[in-house]
């Protein structure tokens, strides 16, 4: 292991990661050597996250793949690790994710009066239940049969 680049060998799952700071996280994984798999949730964000996808492999020379999921839904985690199986398992290889960055996440600017419960829902689906019950660490758990 380079002292460079530590997490070569390493695949990082960065949620939210198509622009903003989830893209600058994906970066500095990459910098340091990390696969990475750049989740993105609406279609609007698609050709962003190809973007990152394409930056990460030509200016650090990791593997990355993008990751349409949405994570406030229940089966948003587990699409989010399908995907990354089906990029980044080889028959040398046993499949591992080996971080997980919980950065996506959404914040509702109306006051408290005002907010809906729709609006709280979709918050706190996204902001707490699915890193905390749903996400993607417990399928991870689950699979090495630690929950």
């Amino acid at each position: 292991m380079s002292g460079q680049r530590p997490f070569e060998g390493k695949l990082a799952t960065v949620t939210g990661s198509s622009r903003s700071f989830g893209a600058v996280i994906a970066r500095h994984l990459a910098a340091k050597g990390a696969s990475i798999v750049v989740n993105y949730t609406s279609d609007s964000s698609k050709e962003k996250a190809q973007e990152v996808v394409e930056e990460l492999r030509s200016s650090y020379g990791v593997k990355a793949a993008s990751a349409q999921a949405n994570l406030s839904t229940l089966d948003g985690p587990k699409r989010l690790v399908e995907i990354a199986k089906a990029e980044f398992s080889d028959a040398e290889n046993k499949f591992q994710i080996d971080m997980i960055i919980n950065n996506a996440g959404v914040a509702n600017p109306e006051a408290l009066e005002s907010l809906t419960a729709e609006a709280y829902d979709t918050a706190f689906n996204l902001n707490a239940r699915g890193p905390a019950l749903s996400g993607v660490g417990r399928r991870i758990l689950t699979r090495l049969q630690l929950l």
